[in-house]
């Protein structure tokens, strides 16, 4: 009996640890942890950047950055700033807001600095695939190298569409509600408008245009760090995991033994 219970613990915790690999590794959103250290970006640092193409995008919102409120406001906000008294764009128009709902949706966009190809190898040979740079079911090995795209409700109620990172929906399940990160308008391209018209119909969204709530530049400047974020997370999360699958081994020899114990003694 006690051998068959040790090779059932050891069954289940051999489970428990490849699928915390993969959760660690290809689900966790490492920004849940790397945000807590980064500081929140102003308004004024903003109006200070000498060039400006939505790099900002995705980092934690600080003071003065316009907060929208209603989908009026939000229709009314443009991809760049118009320059008072001149023809020329500005840089982009940030914009923040808190959110009481977000909707995932199967769509997903890759990160900035991540390889289109990937290399395998097999007997016939080296095998190159490639990722797309928009998916609707990446591979469960890829999840972590791309942005997914999800319905956000403004504060009125009226839902927009965000390329957003996933940490933000962690914190959204864990508090019931959000801020979001600093966000501008940003084109569509030719296949998201195919791929997500339906809901642009459905919620009546504005045509073309999506809220960009990440930064390809930050995603590529931070690559090597978030895996070992994803490490870290990885290593902490096993050791727990053996410290668990290790308890209950223990509970269950000790009970394993009273029932013996008690058996032995009904006997004589």
């Amino acid at each position: 009996m006690k051998s068959i219970v040790n090779k059932v613990l050891t069954f289940l915790g051999a489970i428990l640890f490849f699928a915390d690999i993969y959760v660690s590794l290809c689900v966790f959103p490492a920004n849940l942890i790397l945000d807590l250290f980064c500081d929140k970006v102003s308004q004024a640092e903003l109006e200070g950047l000498e060039y400006d193409y939505g790099q900002m995008a995705g980092y934690p919102a600080g003071e003065g950055v316009p907060v929208v409120q209603t989908k009026e406001e939000y229709e009314a906000l443009g991809a760049y700033k118009k320059i008072e008294g001149s023809e020329e764009l500005g840089g982009r128009e940030y914009i923040t807001f808190e959110t009481d709902s977000l909707i995932p949706l199967d769509y997903y966009r890759l990160r900035g600095g991540v390889d289109l190809a990937v290399h395998s190898s097999r007997r016939q040979g080296a095998v190159i695939r490639y990722r797309k740079s928009f998916e609707t079911s990446p591979y469960i090995t890829d999840r972590s190298y791309y942005n997914r795209c999800y319905l956000v409700a403004l504060p009125d109620g009226n839902y927009v569409l965000a390329w957003l990172e996933d940490a933000y929906y962690w914190k959204y399940k864990l508090a019931g509600r959000v801020q979001l990160p600093l966000g501008c308008k940003d084109f569509m391209t030719a296949n998201e408008k195919e791929a997500l018209a339906p809901y642009i119909q459905e919620y009546g969204l504005e045509e073309g245009e999506i809220l960009m709530m990440v930064s390809d530049e930050r995603d590529e400047q931070h690559k090597n760090l978030y895996f070992l974020v994803q490490l870290g997370v990885l290593a902490a999360s096993s050791v727990l995991l053996l410290v668990l699958v290790v308890a209950v081994e223990n509970i269950a020899c000790k009970v394993f033994k009273v029932r013996k114990t008690n058996k032995g003694g009904e006997s004589s």
